[in-house]
């Protein structure tokens, strides 16, 4: 019986001795945390790719390429210019239409004032006519013609040229020469009416004399005609 408690104890102590032995080995191997946090203090810092964080891209840059590569520039300035522009620089459209036609009224010459032909001018014309009460006026021409205006009131009735060669003819019509002239003849309805005459001569000055006329209806038309056919060269 006493042999028996003493085999036990000795197991006993055998197996606490064991248990003692390992956990004394686990303990020289394992290391503890104060060791770990001295371990990792003393490691140098390993290096890591962090993302940058995301830009805001400019409205206006992301539909133009080549806005999102070139830098913002301020505009410059304005610089105000020492020499004054001239007046078509400087004006819009808004004031060209505003200030031509004051500059138009501004700018314009008075219209010349038509005098009508003396007595003794008339009769130094190289044709003779009979007015019937109208006025004769003399038109700007060329140097080596003129041009002539007969007319009642306001109310042109024929026209004359006397010069070296004429637009003849005006009008169209039939043509008709009668008494040395020329004439266009027109038929309206059941009346013939001559409109046009041309006197042609290769051996006096002016070689044309060209007559037409203007006024085509009612009395004033009649009283052209009538004109038109007492034109004759001196």
């Amino acid at each position: 019986m006493t042999k028996a408690k003493t085999l036990s104890s000795l197991v006993v102590s055998v197996s606490a001795l064991m248990a003692a032995q390992g956990a004394l080995a686990q303990s020289a191997t394992a290391p503890t945390a104060q060791e770990l946090t001295r371990a990792l203090n003393a490691r140098s810092p390993q290096a890591t790719s962090v993302p940058a964080p995301a830009v805001q891209a400019n409205p206006a840059s992301t539909q133009d390429p080549a806005a999102r590569s070139a830098p913002m520039s301020r505009p410059a300035p304005a610089v105000t210019a020492v020499r004054p522009a001239s007046p078509a620089q400087t004006q819009t459209p808004a004031q060209a239409q505003v200030t031509a036609p004051v500059a138009q009224v501004r700018d314009a010459s008075p219209a010349p004032r038509i005098v009508p032909l003396s007595n003794a001018a008339i009769a130094a014309l190289p044709f003779r006519i009979d007015l019937k009460g109208a006025q004769i006026v003399e038109r700007p021409a060329g140097p080596s013609a003129k041009v002539y205006s007969v007319r009642r009131g306001e109310t042109p009735l024929l026209m004359i040229y006397a010069g070296p060669q004429s637009d003849y003819p005006i009008y169209g019509g039939d043509q008709a020469e009668v008494a040395g002239r020329t004439s266009i003849v027109v038929t309206e309805g059941v009346r013939r009416r001559a409109v046009e005459h041309l006197f042609r001569r290769e051996d006096a000055q002016p070689a044309d004399i060209h007559v037409w006329v203007m006024a085509m209806d009612g009395a004033d038309g009649d009283l052209a005609e009538q004109i038109a056919q007492t034109v004759d060269p001196r």
